[in-house]
Parts: structure tokens; sequence; C-alpha cells
């Protein structure tokens, strides 16, 4: 599965307001969610996936968390939460056997 380019969620704006920076980077938490809802789908298929350019969005999304505030990082907590436990599934599918 190819995952969609980064130009397509590029990050916040650098002057943005911290309410919109938070929003964006939630919005790049769920465009990410979504890629790895496809991912399993086509996994529990058992149909051939490529995960290419995910690792970099994950580190751009960690990249733009780093640069919120505290107070609104934590706003995502859960979020991130529910991304990661989605990861591990995908992981858990992917290690079964006959997984593409």
């Amino acid at each position: 599965m190819q995952i969609t380019s980064l130009e397509e969620n590029p990050g916040p704006h650098p002057h943005a307001g911290e309410a919109d920076r938070t929003h964006q980077v939630a919005a790049l938490a769920a465009d990410i969610g979504r890629a790895i809802a496809v991912a399993r789908v086509l996994a529990a298929q058992r149909r051939d996936l490529r995960l290419d350019g995910l690792d970099g969005r994950v580190g751009l999304l960690c990249a733009q968390l780093l640069d919120l505030g505290p107070e609104a990082a934590r706003t995502l907590r859960p979020l991130l939460h529910g991304l990661r436990a989605e990861l591990d599934a995908l992981a858990g599918e992917l290690l079964q056997p006959g997984a593409p």
C-alpha cells in the first residue's frame, strides 16, 4: 500500500495560532490513522501492501507535536494513544502466518 505523499498535509503554518496548529496536527494524525485502517483491511485480506512513507509521516507528526505547547499537545494524547493501538494491531496482523 502506498501511503499518500507528505505534500497532502505539509503541517502547520509557522505563523498559525496554537489552536490552528493543534487542529492541523490532529488532522495529520487522523490521516495517518485512516491509512493504517486501510492497511489493516488489506493485511486481513492477505493482500500485498506497501507502507512506504509511513515512517516519515509518523516522524513529521512527532516533530509537529514537539512544536506545540505542552497543554495543546496533552489534548491530543487520546488520539495518539489510539493511533499507537492501531499501529500495534497492524503490526500484529502483519506478523501472522501468511500475512503479506
